[in-house]
């Protein structure tokens, strides 16, 4: 009966090893958000980077598109019914300044800014939606954005992106590329 008393139940853990515990799930939480910040900044910078490269194709397939004897280019190939996209006849090309608006709307579909996701991702995308559906064009000093202007006598776009320098805290960067039409 004495043999019975000794037994100990030695179910569970002690403090110590509680505490030990503890500190190592402490220690790689603070190295995973180190990290995890590192990744998501350099993610939204490689996504203006992306978007950046992908609109100055687009651009520059559309304005082939005329060399090729297409009628229309611009014209809406969101893939959505009903957007707000007007297209640029091949003949009177250039004779107006619908065509930043017209890119910009018809990437805003599936460009988003990289850093402000209520916003659209160009500086010259209409405000589309009703209620809380309405995303706003970009501001264009603001990281995330696109900026398309058109300069009618040399025909060409200037696409300005910018986004956060990864080197100075609160810096940006600007790409710029000049699409020319012929």
């Amino acid at each position: 009966m004495n043999s019975l008393h000794k037994e100990k139940n030695n179910k569970g853990f002690s403090l110590i090893e509680l505490l030990v515990v503890v500190a190592i799930i402490g220690i790689l939480a603070a190295v995973g958000v180190v990290a995890y910040s590192g990744y998501t900044a350099s993610a939204k910078v490689n996504t203006v980077k992306t978007q950046h490269a992908d609109i100055a194709k687009y651009m520059g397939a559309e304005f082939q598109k005329c060399n090729i004897g297409v009628d229309n280019i611009f014209e809406n190939t969101s893939g959505v019914a009903g957007a707000d996209v007007v297209s640029e006849p091949c003949t009177t090309f250039g004779e107006t300044s619908t065509i930043p608006r017209n890119v910009a709307d018809a990437l805003s579909v599936t460009f988003k800014n990289a850093y402000q996701g209520a916003w659209k991702a160009f500086t010259t995308a209409t405000a589309t939606g009703s209620g809380s559906n309405v995303m706003s064009p970009c501001v264009a000093a603001n990281s995330g954005c696109h900026a398309l202007t058109y300069d009618s006598t040399a025909r060409q776009v200037t696409l300005s992106s910018v986004h956060d320098d990864p080197n100075t805290p609160g810096g940006q960067l600007t790409i710029v590329t000049v699409i020319r039409s012929e």
